[in-house]
């Protein structure tokens, strides 16, 4: 099992950051279809983005309504749950060092 450095939920747009970043050239898209969507981009473009918030969801999405395990639930569209981040491996990870980063769309 591969090092994880962060972890978190977010609304369905929550992958938008990361598609920024393919857009901007600065990441590899090697898989999609949100089972996960792989991509691969340097620790220096990502973590400045976790650290700082820079992938929060839009606020302009849509709700989420559903029923899990008999509780009825709403989600903002920039809902997110709590990010967990290893902050003591993000403190020693080089700028250059290649991540990958496992988006699952939970659309």
């Amino acid at each position: 099992m591969r090092p994880s450095w962060c972890r978190g939920r977010q609304a369905p747009d929550g992958i938008h950051w990361i598609e920024r970043l393919t857009e901007a050239g600065k990441d590899s898209k090697l898989a999609g279809g949100g089972y996960p969507n792989r991509y691969t981009a340097c620790a220096g473009d990502v973590l400045p983005l976790i650290e700082n918030g820079g992938i929060q969801p839009p606020k302009d999405g849509v709700w989420i309504l559903g029923i899990d395990e008999g509780e009825a639930y709403a989600q903002p569209p920039s809902w997110m749950g709590k990010i967990k981040m290893l902050t003591d491996r993000v403190a020693a990870c080089p700028a250059d060092l290649v991540l990958t980063i496992d988006a699952w769309d939970q659309s």
